[in-house]
C-alpha cells in the first residue's frame, strides 16, 4: 500500500575506520643451554616458558565474605588441659 524510502545514516560512519590488528610474534625456541639458564631465576619473563606465562596470568581476586547477624569475624580456638 504505502511505500516508504528512508536513507539511515549512522553518525561518524562517514570516515569511520577499524583499529590495527597487534601482532604476535611467533616464538623463538631457545637452545637447551638458555632454558637451563633460564630455570634457574625465570627472570627475565620469556613468553615461551610455561611457569613465566603461568605467573603473569590475571587471577580472580580474593574478596572478604560479608558476615550476618549469627556469625562472627573471628575464629575461636578451645584448649582443654586435663
Amino acid at each position: 500500500m504505502w511505500e516508504y524510502e528512508e536513507e539511515l545514516t549512522i553518525e561518524g560512519d562517514e570516515e569511520a575506520e577499524g583499529q590495527a590488528a597487534k601482532v604476535i610474534r611467533a616464538p623463538i625456541r631457545p637452545s637447551h643451554k638458555e632454558v637451563d639458564e633460564h630455570m634457574l631465576t625465570h627472570i627475565p619473563f620469556r613468553s615461551w616458558c610455561p611457569h613465566c606465562v603461568k605467573g603473569k596470568a590475571v587471577n580472580i581476586p580474593h574478596l572478604r565474605k560479608k558476615v550476618t547477624g549469627n556469625q562472627t569475624s573471628q575464629s575461636s580456638v578451645w584448649i582443654t588441659c586435663s
